[in-house]
């Protein structure tokens, strides 16, 4: 079946401030011919026109008739000023006159044809001239334009599940003056992080540069990651993994410290023991974010139970160190295991009943750490939430999930709990998105995950992080860095831009720009 959607592409254009400087209108003036306008600086956009008043008044002492003249043999040809009258009649002494200047730019007018242009009033006879200088200046123009109807069918774009397409949409800049431009997807652009991190020089230091196959991306600083988990943790490399992705949008180093069955309350102990791996890894560098990993089963425990509470506790004392050492915390919400727990079928008694469960717990965390530590920042990663994403889909297309064969077994070691490849690359590409705030989607694939199968980790790790949990606050979102150039359209549909600021886009030129969907 073909779906079809449109996108609604928002393109916001940033306005450049600037003044106009007005010329000072000058007159050589003969004493019986006095000359003035209603309007001496005409400013005008391009395509514009306007009508100067001028009033000639006869300063003589007998009745006089004057012609009028625009001197315009040097005026810029992006100007048109004509006289409508070419003579004024019958002016009585000390009396006045009025007659019509129009004034006219091209279309194409641009504000370095700021010109001046001189009325010439002399008396029938010749023997009095007065000039007077009408100061002419063009209007600063910000007139973006999308079009988006080359693309596709007249603008729609038909996809199969699982395609990637990337559109080449024209962005016009009709305006007058060369021009940055911001584009975004179903949502307007960060101005106000755009305008914190531009430079004269370099333009904008949070500029996303999602190219198709590399989602690089312009960084300022190294991102520095340090991981305290389990096994979990452990498996795969999963510090390596999403080192590697993270360094594919700029600088980064991910540390891991894990142990078997670790829990927040003896990761907690451990960092409070001086002389201890887990104390110093966390004292001896500047770290950005800690990401903490509880142990598998106990965040979806009743609250009144002891694990519970005392990895509740863990998590406040950790919030509390981490962020005396400057850093943030971000929670790794892990996974329900594949069938439930076997051990607690109860509690667990299949993987929707325990996600559920981890994933409130998880969040109960985070509000006891901030409840006890109102200054603490605390993010979730929804891993959970991406591994919830391959399980429904094939739920809802009639599938059984957890059957031999599907990519949702194959998220899993033969014990059903810990993660395999597929898995931990999952639980990299949501932490990635979740830490950057780009899409995952392009990024590269391990050897072991084939190109289709890896595309759908990426888009279920976008799915956990820019739709199923949109309201939530994450690095990249609190900071407002505008690190992504990406949106969901619906339900599965995603869509960014390869490069969210198109820069020096010249007056009324072009350039284009990719959309992946």
């Amino acid at each position: 079946m073909t779906t079809e959607r449109r996108s609604a592409v928002v393109l916001v254009v940033s306005l450049l401030l600037v003044s106009l400087t007005p010329f000072i209108g000058t007159a050589a003036a003969e004493d019986s011919i006095h000359l003035s306008v209603d309007v001496q600086h005409v400013v005008l956009t391009p395509g514009g026109a306007a009508n100067v008043t001028l009033t000639i008044t006869n300063n003589g002492s007998s009745i006089d008739s004057f012609d009028v003249e625009v001197d315009n043999a040097s005026l810029h040809p992006s100007w048109e000023v004509l006289a409508l009258d070419a003579n004024v009649t019958n002016v009585f002494p000390t009396w006045s006159k009025n007659t019509t200047v129009v004034v006219r730019l091209d279309a194409m007018g641009l504000p370095a044809h700021a010109d001046t242009v001189e009325l010439v009033v002399s008396d029938a006879d010749g023997t009095a001239e007065t000039r007077l200088t009408l100061a002419l200046s063009v209007a600063n123009v910000h007139a973006p334009r999308i079009e988006t109807s080359g693309a596709g069918d007249g603008g729609l774009v038909v996809l199969q599940p699982g395609d990637v397409v990337d559109v080449s949409v024209p962005v016009y800049n009709d305006g007058n003056v060369e021009d940055t431009m911001l584009l975004g997807v179903n949502e307007n652009p960060d101005l106000a992080g755009f305008w914190a991190n531009y430079s004269s020089t370099g333009g904008s230091g949070n500029v996303s540069e999602n190219q198709t196959g590399g989602n690089t991306t312009t960084a300022t600083a190294s991102s520095e990651v340090l991981m305290y988990g389990n096994s979990y943790t452990a498996a795969n490399g999963l510090d390596g993994m999403l080192q590697t992705l993270l360094r594919e949008v700029g600088d980064a180093n991910v540390s891991a410290n894990t142990g078997g069955g670790m829990t927040l309350a003896g990761h907690r102990s451990k960092v409070n023991t001086s002389g201890d791996t887990w104390n110093t890894s966390l004292s001896s560098q500047a770290w950005d974010l800690v990401v903490l990993q509880d142990q598998s089963q106990i965040p979806g425990f009743p609250r009144t139970q002891s694990d519970w509470t005392n990895s509740r506790d863990g998590a406040i004392g950790l919030g509390e160190r981490i962020e005396d050492e400057g850093a943030e915390m971000m929670l790794m919400m892990t996974w329900g295991r594949r069938s439930g727990d076997a051990m607690n079928t109860a509690r667990y008694p299949n993987f929707t009943a325990m996600n559920d469960h981890l994933l409130q717990g998880y969040l109960d965390y985070a509000d006891n750490v901030t409840g006890v530590h109102p200054n603490a920042t605390v993010y979730v990663a929804p891993v959970g939430l991406a591994y919830a994403k391959i399980h429904d889909d094939l739920l809802a297309a009639g599938s059984t999930p957890d059957q031999l064969g599907t990519l949702f077994y194959d998220l899993y070691t033969s014990d059903g709990s810990h993660p395999s490849l597929h898995g931990s690359y999952l639980a990299a590409t949501t932490l990635f998105t979740a830490i950057h705030g780009a899409s995952p989607v392009g990024l590269t694939v391990p050897t072991g995950i084939n190109a289709s199968a890896g595309q759908t980790l990426q888009m279920a790790a976008a799915h956990a992080v820019f739709n199923a949990t949109s309201s939530w606050t994450y690095p990249w979102t609190s900071s407002g860095s505008g690190a992504s150039a990406s949106a969901v359209v619906g339900g599965d549909l995603l869509a960014l831009f390869s490069d969210d600021v198109l820069e020096n886009v010249s007056a009324f030129g072009s350039q284009s720009a990719t959309l992946r969907l």
